[in-house]
């Protein structure tokens, strides 16, 4: 089992380096594509393999060597693997590996193809590094690692300035995560004497103070909050879509995303112990679902509905982890992986087609030219919307069963109902303006795509419609991940139902007799401009936080400058006036004073030879 785990991680860092070496020996893009799609595949296929032999029942750690060994601690970098990290592997390199295969056609052309696919290695590679890590540096590395990748890819187009300033935005809000990270590690590491996962998954955690406790969860939890992007620092998603398409499907779907939802299912035990934590997470994946789905209500851009779309189904998955359903939480992990890389490559085929646009608003009646797009991405609104057969509806229910357990029950099961509305009325009216809106793209202006971006899409909308058999009818997911949880009620399901057909009835009602108006703009009044600007988070911030720092940074900048000035030209030029000064005084024209000098140089001369002639 451990060499198809460590194959599985390493396929492709090897990939990274022979996409950067080939590079140099090729001009040929076809070869960038071939060699990181069979890193791609070759890692999913060990994962495969080690979901096969695996024993989740026996958790196994394997440790690679002593880094750093003091008194009292020591740092031993490790691998861990038990049902969360099978599934993890399984699910971050199936789903990563289908999307390079996509990279191959949509990515056709682009000046930096070689620098793209080393770098979409190198983000698989970082990923499934932080899902087996049995190390708190080891998670750091990966966590680490998937930042910088998430960087560079989504300022791969960095020529343009939004691009650029959102890669930037997104390593800077996923520093603060990183702090949190660090944070964490550092007090275990103090208080433990290591960084292995064992003593905090066991009960030597929970003998910890609670002082300790508190910071060690208080550090994890920033850094899930910052990388899965949750209130308040949810800011940098929607920018991400300035990346290419098969990024935002990458980073949104299997990825970097998903992460902090991890790393809160992983310590679910500390989770447990602390008391504050359950109603906190809860309160935040609940504002975040809500917030994300009222703001892809008001979104033009059909890459930015997703985005937001993604920031609200995370906040479900916070829902459960809150409420200690690590099941839910990793069953709609794993099917939003599923349906969501769907929505993002049926979404990238419309934008290939029409040459990059992605304003619903001029991406109108393509049900003639794109009909595998349009019943694919309709495969993707079921899934996401939580409508059967898609695995969305058996994973959603199961968390909004687990959070009706938790005081208020009823509360938390209104909210996430109402979220599931709003969810369905963004989704379904995206696909009804996409693909019935209208004839306003004539045929000799749809690109057409090839099989390696058509291949990807049908085989993820068969996962989509199929998912719900990895939990149900036999309960297989919850074996795997050892944490029996009991269905969700048939009263339940049927809600969550009709909340989303009462939620896509309003979006083709909406569609139908208001078609021109569906995305109506900023000038429809400053509500409707505060929830498209995402509820003026960024607005804030650049108020609050951006434009102080700035400020701050200048005025350091001025008196910096000065001082400078001050001690080296203000400085250098008083001494040069100085010597200038002195020597004009000896250079007067009068032969009187030149004589003087000469005659008092000859005396000393002659008492410095006497001196030295009496030794």
């Amino acid at each position: 089992m451990w060499v198809a785990v460590t194959a599985s991680i390493l396929a492709p860092f090897a990939g990274t380096l022979l996409v950067a070496g080939l590079s140099r020996l090729t001009s040929s893009p076809k070869a960038a594509g071939l060699v990181a799609n069979l890193a791609a595949f070759g890692s999913f296929a060990a994962a495969l393999g080690a979901l096969a032999y695996g024993d989740p029942r026996a958790p196994s750690e394997l440790k690679l060597w002593a880094w750093a060994v003091g008194p009292g601690f020591q740092l031993v970098p490790s691998l861990f693997v038990d049902g969360v990290t099978l599934l993890m592997l399984a699910v971050v390199s199936g789903v990563s590996a289908l999307i390079h295969l996509y990279s191959v056609g949509y990515m056709e052309g682009d000046s930096g193809i070689w620098r793209y696919f080393a770098t979409i290695n190198f983000f698989l590679g970082s990923m499934l590094l932080l899902v087996s890590a049995g190390s708190l540096v080891v998670l750091m590395v990966g966590w680490a690692g998937v930042g910088l990748a998430s960087y560079l890819l989504i300022a791969h187009w960095f020529e343009r300035p939004e691009a650029a300033s959102a890669g930037v935005k997104a390593f800077i809000v996923n520093a603060f995560g990183d702090a949190g990270l660090m944070l964490a590690t550092v007090t275990a590491v103090a208080l433990l004497g290591t960084d292995q996962y064992r003593p905090l998954l066991t009960g030597q955690a929970e003998t910890l103070p609670s002082w300790a406790l508190t910071a060690i969860l208080l550090g994890m939890f920033v850094a899930a909050v910052a990388k899965s992007a949750q209130v308040p620092l949810q800011v940098w998603l929607p920018d991400a879509m300035a990346g290419p398409t098969p990024v935002s499907a990458l980073i949104h779907a299997a990825t970097m995303v998903t992460a902090g939802v991890y790393l809160l299912v992983r310590f679910q035990n500390i989770v447990a112990a602390v008391t504050w934590a359950t109603p906190l997470i809860m309160a935040i994946g609940t504002a975040t679902l809500l917030l994300g789905a009222t703001a892809a209500i008001a979104q033009a851009n059909v890459k930015r509905v997703l985005a937001y779309s993604t920031i609200s189904q995370l906040g479900y998955m916070f829902l459960a982890a809150g409420a200690l359903s690590p099941v839910a939480a990793l069953f709609h992990l794993t099917g939003h992986a599923f349906f969501k890389a769907l929505l993002f490559l049926s979404a990238g085929l419309v934008i290939h087609a029409l040459g990059g646009e992605e304003d619903l608003r001029r991406m109108r009646g393509l049900t003639t030219y794109l009909p595998l797009a349009k019943w694919t991405f309709f495969v993707g609104a079921l899934g996401l919307t939580g409508l059967p057969p898609a695995v969305g509806f058996f994973s959603k229910d199961e968390i909004i069963a687990s959070a009706a357990l938790q005081q208020p029950g009823m509360l938390w099961a209104a909210l996430a109902l109402l979220g599931t509305l709003a969810t369905a009325l963004y989704t379904f009216r995206a696909w009804a303006y996409l693909f019935f809106g209208g004839e306003q793209n004539p045929a000799g202006h749809v690109h057409r795509a090839g099989w390696t971006m058509t291949v990807p899409t049908v085989l993820l909308a068969g996962a989509t419609l199929l998912g719900g058999l990895l939990q149900y009818p036999d309960r297989t997911l919850s074996k795997l991940l050892m944490a029996e949880e009991s269905a969700p009620p048939a009263g339940l399901l049927l809600l969550g139902v009709l909340a989303a057909a009462f939620g896509a009835f309003l979006a083709l009602l909406s569609f139908r007799r208001h078609s021109p108006e569906v995305y109506p703009t900023e000038h429809h009044g400053r509500l409707w401009a505060l929830v498209a600007s995402g509820w003026g988070f960024d607005m804030t911030y650049s108020s609050v936080v951006v434009k102080p720092a700035l400020n701050v940074a200048s005025a350091l900048r001025t008196a910096g400058e000065r001082a400078l000035f001050l001690v080296t030209v203000g400085l250098g030029s008083w001494l040069a006036l100085g010597i200038s000064y002195l020597v004009r005084r000896w250079q007067s024209g009068y032969a009187r004073p030149y004589l003087l000098a000469a005659f008092a140089g000859v005396v000393l001369l002659l008492i410095s030879i006497s001196v030295f002639s009496m030794r």
